[in-house]
């Protein structure tokens, strides 16, 4: 829960048709405010308003795309349905501090944005507006999820439900297929629920990339369930560019870096689909909800849970499944404090007392060196995927792009496993793979190797390597002074030629960069 006040009247300025107020005033009163109820409107898609003893209650429910944002100051507090009409109206500044922490991946209140003095409700969370003497109170809260239920519900049932109340009243509803398990889970619903005639799947394909076997096997399966696919090229050119969206993400998200071939895409997809609008279904958030890769911490509530024989276990399979020795895997659970100091290879190119905060945030120490138990790094997990789906990047207008693994009858459903029943020593997503297996009977939901478009976005950067040298040193967070301009031209040149991948830390610096950029654009 997040509390804060501010001074001054209280401006809703939704109207977007998803979350509707004609006006809302307030009268003072022995220095008391009471609001009046009649002038306010109910309810929406996705998101609602209404009153209760006097609060204003604003829910954005779980799986909605609707969008509320909340600008305080001294002068009062303005609600709105979009960040551009934020932008608009108030101009506010990015905060250095929260764009950094995003880059470092420190993990905060899910209600804060990288805009000075503007908040969000992301789905599955709720805001009330009380009045409090001569002040308005606000407090956030989030719905929580929870282990503890005995009854569980068969998931690949509830999944294939989910996808079904998505693409109900979708003509012709587009499954974005990667080849992965996730997407593969999509498609498998959508056509059981579905004339298979009437579904598009659509997959990118890197030809100078890993991914061939994905296109292959996307290809197979797409011929063997009589579903029609599109196949997109990736364009090199069209990754790590200025976007022209219709709406930004509120934080950092890698989904900057390929923006613009989205826009590409959709394009595309418009000429090959009669709908007036298309319905985008996407698997983000399949690796969050199921913990995908798995921390070594597992093995720890696994033990705290079942004993140590049951620990011994899981630390097989745990070992078998990553390839790792017992040793490697006792150094993991035994190390108090992580000092990461590289990603994928490089030095971070952030100041050296930045260090120590990548790694507290992100499930290996808290800020007084005590291990965070695997379940709170899981639900943290989760609670990311919810933001990042909730407030995604909207490319084009008469284009929705829905992911059935943060609506919330399927979070429910799947937080009830403990962290250390999901996997075993072959699979991990193991209670989901089971579930869909006996379901669909189809072994396609066991693959687990899947390629990248890593190669895509080295060429990208080799080809514009001045631009985006030139965008990140001259950007927020080395202004603000935060990065080794040395150690930030090393990581480009390296990433450039393709040695030891494409850095994560420079692919969420550029993505940072470019979002800031973008909403001053």
């Amino acid at each position: 829960m997040y509390r804060s006040r501010f001074m001054g009247p209280l401006r809703i300025c939704a109207g977007d048709g998803r979350l509707q107020v004609q006006k809302l005033s307030f009268t003072k009163k022995d220095d008391a405010l009471a609001f009046n109820t009649a002038d306010i409107q109910g309810e929406s898609t996705g998101a609602s308003i209404g009153v209760t003893d006097q609060r204003i209650v604003i829910t954005n429910a779980f799986g909605s795309d609707a969008r509320v944002y909340i600008h305080s100051d001294e002068g009062g507090i303005s609600i709105y349905s979009s960040l551009s009409d934020v932008m608009a109206r108030h101009r506010p500044g990015i905060s250095a501090d929260s764009l950094l922490k995003d880059c470092l991946g420190v993990v905060e209140y899910e209600f804060g944005t990288l805009l000075e003095n503007v908040s969000t409700l992301p789905a599955g969370s709720t805001v009330e507006i009380h009045p409090d003497g001569g002040n308005i109170r606000l407090i956030y809260s989030a719905d929580a999820f929870s282990d503890d239920v005995e009854e569980r519900d068969d998931i690949a049932e509830t999944f294939e439900a989910t996808v079904e109340s998505l693409i109900r009243n979708i003509e012709q509803p587009i499954v974005q297929l990667s080849g992965g398990t996730d997407s593969t889970a999509i498609l498998l619903a959508a056509r059981a629920v579905k004339n298979p005639k009437n579904i598009l799947a659509v997959t990118w394909y890197d030809p100078n990339g890993s991914a061939h076997q994905d296109l292959q096997y996307s290809q197979n399966l797409c011929s063997r369930l009589g579903i029609r696919q599109e196949v997109i090229t990736v364009d090199p050119g069209l990754l790590l560019s200025v976007p022209n969206a219709v709406e930004l993400p509120p934080r950092v998200s890698t989904s900057m870096a390929f923006a613009e071939f989205l826009n590409y895409k959709f394009d595309l997809l418009k000429e090959k689909t009669s709908a007036k609008d298309i319905c985008v279904l996407n698997g983000h958030g399949g690796d969050h909800l199921f913990f995908d890769p798995l921390p070594s911490s597992v093995l720890i509530d696994a033990f705290g849970k079942n004993g140590i024989a049951y620990a011994l276990r899981k630390a097989r399979e745990y070992s078998r499944l990553y390839s790792i020795s017992f040793p490697q895997i006792l150094g993991s659970l035994f190390r108090s404090v992580a000092r990461r100091q590289y990603s994928n290879g490089y030095p971070l190119p952030f100041k050296r007392d930045l260090q120590m905060i990548s790694s507290i945030g992100r499930g290996e120490t808290s800020s007084r060196n005590k291990r965070i138990p695997a379940k709170e790094q899981h639900i943290r997990t989760i609670r990311r995927a919810v933001y990042e789906n909730s407030l995604s990047i909207t490319p084009q207008h008469g284009v929705r792009v829905r992911h059935p693994f943060t609506e919330g009858r399927f979070l429910a459903a799947c937080s009830r496993f403990p962290v250390h029943e999901l996997f075993n020593e072959k699979h991990t997503r193991l209670p989901f793979r089971e579930s869909l297996l006996r379901r669909y009977n189809d072994t396609a939901i066991l693959r687990s190797d899947k390629g990248q478009i890593t190669s895509a976005f080295q060429r990208s950067l080799k080809l514009k390597r001045k631009w985006i040298a030139d965008l990140i040193l001259n950007g927020v967070l080395a202004r603000s002074g935060f990065l080794e301009e040395q150690a930030i031209l090393n990581m480009i040149d390296t990433s450039s030629l393709g040695v030891g991948g494409f850095s994560s830390a420079l692919l969420r610096i550029i993505s940072a960069e470019l979002l800031a950029l973008s909403i001053y654009k």
